[in-house]
């Protein structure tokens, strides 16, 4: 150290310093070499396709704080989602439908025929014919009767989520929504199958879904790609504009146990070509392919093999709208690789031009025909409202004004063995006639219509029953008759009374015909009675009874001023138990 003092103060300092920072030198070149030694490679490990998750029974429930999240909330991103290791892997490519009302055939039948397809669209070409397709299968999800309640939640969705149980649409979820969970078990029939679809249609660009059921308090089954907002499904995908993107079925048989339904084991391809002005095609009631004339008229080659169910029959059906101008279509289906249907036409009729529906039978065949009997209705005309009811239960309506729709399916709401009635009606508003014009299909033929029109302002000018007998005949009177009383132009109040219980009592000028049947026993003597109340100055009552669809009773009149506050009107029919109408 005496070397250290003789140095001069300035000297002492200047040493200091630089034996500071050799030291500062020596320590971060040795961090430089240690965070630069070579890594070893990371270990990948496969888990599965991430497009479809199925939870074992016995996973844990969705803790509270992660269930319902705000319409609002950021949804739960696809790397959240437990992957189950013995989930059976799924396509990553999207499905398509199964559905509530499902539309049929007006003209004729088409042929089968093996015609040359048509060369396919540049953008669009078929893969390989001999490429192997997987065994389909049909995936246990949950154990038979060990859940009591079901729920589902739809969120993650863009841009149109929906939910079908046995074909009737449960909810609707528009583009980053989330319905949290919806108790949807009085839907679930026990001791029947039932299907629960999921389905999303892409508008444009990318696309995403989130899916999930829970029995009881365990999420059975989840489904989520993509994270609504920031990246789409399929490694975002953006080649799949106004289509169905994803179609999904699970199933409940009769003794509760829950699986999945998988594809074809055949290939399916389906093309709508040369189209003027829109064409669409469907498959099991959801929306397939949307083709417009302003945007090249041919959807090109589409592989549908993912959403066609294999053993069980599955339903195309193809629509044509024309806007102007000539009516164009071409729609072709091939199987591997066999065009085996094709049918093409035109037309210079406006609107819907072509509504054709035929059948994948569950051998793979095809067939105008369906291998069990399906019914369709259709509305053309409305003026100014029209409605179709299934026993008694309101299906399908038609405004002024509204398009078209076609053949719509109700078969669901059809009981095999039993009697069903349909009651078509049209209502007219003040203004001009009422217009109505209706038709029933059975199959592929159409077995009743009706079409007319009526003067008579504010109030129903159509009211019309079909019966389907046990035997599937149709016919416009029953061996069972249905009974109905109408009250209108009524001033004060009308009222009915069916053995003493009132059924009916107020003041309308254009009343409907309300169904009484319930009330009338069956065998026994039935008392049906008539009153109109006055409040004050003159009173007006017209009263109708109807057996099934022929008005066997109606009584009208009218008084001057003088009687107020008291019954002007008062009259009972007599019903016997052999079904005879007595009047007073």
């Amino acid at each position: 150290m005496q070397w250290f003092n003789s140095l001069s103060r300035a000297g002492k300092i200047a040493t200091l310093l630089g034996s500071l920072f050799a030291l500062y030198l020596c320590f971060f070149g040795a961090v430089f070499v240690i965070g630069h030694r070579p890594r070893p490679a990371p270990t990948v490990v496969a888990v599965g396709s991430p497009t479809s998750t199925v939870m074992p029974p016995t996973a844990t429930s969705v803790p509270p704080t992660h269930t319902p999240l705000p319409s609002t909330s950021t949804p739960v991103p696809p790397t959240a989602t437990p992957i189950s290791p013995t989930a059976t892997p799924r396509p990553t490519n999207t499905p398509t439908t199964i559905q509530t009302p499902t539309p049929v055939p007006l003209t004729a039948t088409p042929t089968l025929t093996n015609t040359p397809m048509l060369p396919p669209t540049p953008a669009s070409t078929l893969p390989p014919t001999n490429t192997p397709t997987p065994t389909p299968t049909s995936t246990p999800i949950v154990e038979a009767g060990t859940v009591s309640k079901w729920f589902v939640r739809v969120y993650n969705i863009d841009e149109l989520g929906k939910v079908y149980i046995n074909d009737e649409l449960i909810t609707e979820v528009n583009r980053q929504r989330d319905t949290s969970w919806l108790n949807v078990t009085e839907h679930i029939v026990p001791g029947q199958e039932n299907t629960l679809r999921f389905t999303v249609w892409n508008v444009a660009e990318e696309y995403t879904w989130g899916f999930a059921l829970k029995g009881d308090d365990t999420v059975v089954w989840q489904d989520v790609q993509g994270q609504v907002g920031f990246k789409g499904a399929n490694n975002n995908d953006l080649s799949k504009p106004n289509q169905t993107v994803y179609d999904k079925i699970l199933l409940v048989d009769s003794v509760g146990q829950l699986s999945e339904l998988s594809g074809s084991s055949y290939k399916w391809y389906v093309r709508l070509s040369d189209i003027d002005d829109m064409g669409t095609a469907f498959l099991n009631g959801n929306k397939l392919i949307d083709v417009f004339l302003d945007k090249g008229g041919d959807s090109g080659w589409v592989d549908i093999t993912e959403w066609v169910l294999d053993n069980h029959e599955n339903m195309l059906r193809f629509t044509s709208r024309n806007t102007g101008g000539k009516g164009i279509w071409n729609i072709t289906l091939r199987r591997d690789g066999k065009t085996i249907w094709r049918d093409e036409g035109s037309t210079e009729k406006g609107g819907l031009v072509y509504d054709r529906i035929i059948y994948i039978t569950h051998q793979g065949e095809v067939s105008a025909v369906p291998e069990r009997t399906r019914w369709y209705v259709r509305i053309r005309i409305a003026d100014d409202l029209s409605c179709v009811y299934v026993n008694g239960k309101p299906f399908l309506e038609m405004k002024f004004g509204d398009q078209e729709r076609g053949w719509v399916e109700i078969t669901r709401d059809v009981k095999p063995g039993q009697e069903n009635v349909l009651c078509f009606s049209d209502w007219n508003g003040d203004r001009g006639p009422g217009q109505w014009d209706f038709a029933l299909m059975r199959n592929d033929g159409i077995i009743w219509e009706r079409t007319g029109q009526d003067e008579a302002g504010n109030q129903m000018v159509y009211d019309y029953l079909v019966f389907i007998l046990p035997d599937e005949e149709v016919a416009g009177e029953s061996p069972n008759p249905r009974w109905f009383v109408r009250v209108y132009d009524n001033d004060d109040r009308g009222a009915v009374f069916v053995n003493g219980e009132k059924i009916f009592e107020e003041r309308t000028e254009t009343g409907d015909w309300i169904d009484i049947t319930d009330q009338i026993l069956a065998g026994q003597e039935n008392k049906i009675r008539f009153t109109n109340w006055n409040d004050r100055g003159p009173a007006v009552w017209r009263f109708a009874l109807r057996r099934n669809n022929n008005i066997v009773w109606e009584d009208e009149g009218r008084i001057g001023e003088g009687k107020e506050n008291q019954i002007v009107y008062d009259k009972t029919l007599t019903l016997t138990p052999a079904g005879e109408l007595v009047a007073p």
